[in-house]
């Protein structure tokens, strides 16, 4: 499954900026997003979803927290969970790897 993650901060960039930054994303790359998620936490994505292997799609990396050592667990938790975390503005994909570790 593929997601698109909204974080609706007033310290990020508006839901409906993220929202066509994410499809744009998903046209360029052929890779459809199956749902939209907004959660105050993206850790909670992991409760409304009951299986991993899935790909999660950020507008930018500010969605994964607002404090870089947030951010860091963050990366580390999902991926150690088994989700690929994507952030678009930043070019960066993370996958549950050895590598990415």
């Amino acid at each position: 499954m593929i997601i698109g993650y909204l974080d609706n901060s007033h310290k990020n960039i508006s839901i409906e900026s993220q929202r066509d930054i994410i499809n744009q994303y998903a046209r360029d790359n052929a890779c459809p997003i199956d749902i939209f998620l907004t959660e105050p936490d993206i850790k909670n994505i992991k409760n409304n979803i009951n299986s991993k292997e899935h790909t999660i799609i950020v507008a930018n990396i500010a969605c994964l927290g607002n404090k870089l050592a947030i951010i860091t667990e963050n990366i580390e938790s999902m991926v150690f969970d088994g989700f690929t975390l994507v952030t678009i503005k930043e070019n960066l994909k993370f996958e549950p790897s050895e590598e990415t570790e």
